[in-house]
């Protein structure tokens, strides 16, 4: 099992109410227009990912597993790999119930998009100092 763990922080322009991406941006503000990004601020993007995570999420089908926690709140996300992943972003990660991959994606196909997450976990996320801890999870 590989693990991977980085932050993200909140923003008061969290809304989290597009129903088939989720994004995590490097990025520091946030328009009310993202209504797709749940954290901002975050320390990682799809090009700093370690090249072992990467191989293992480039397998068609592969599960991946995305764990939130923020304020002792968790939530499970489940998507899955592909072999046209390139992880070559520096600002976003994106996460999408659809099958559609570009160089922003890190797991299409995923069961719950910005929308689905728990409001509880988002209303924490509207506090700037809050942080969102992020793991990424491949067998």
């Amino acid at each position: 099992m590989i693990l991977f763990n980085f932050h993200c922080y909140g923003h008061p322009n969290v809304s989290s109410t597009h129903k088939t991406t989720l994004e995590f941006t490097t990025e520091s503000d946030l328009s009310t227009k993202g209504d797709c990004i749940l954290a901002v601020k975050s320390t990682c993007s799809l090009r700093n990912l370690p090249d072992n995570l990467k191989e293992k999420m480039k397998i068609d089908g592969q599960t991946i597993i995305v764990i939130l926690e923020v304020d002792h709140k968790q939530e499970k996300i489940i998507g899955y790999g592909n072999s046209k992943l390139s992880f070559t972003d520096e600002n976003a990660i994106i996460i999408r119930k659809s099958p559609f991959v570009c160089s922003r994606t890190l797991m299409i196909n995923s069961n719950k998009a910005a929308f689905d997450i728990s409001r509880d976990i988002v209303n924490s996320l509207t506090t700037p100092s809050n942080v969102l801890n992020v793991t990424i999870q491949v067998d």
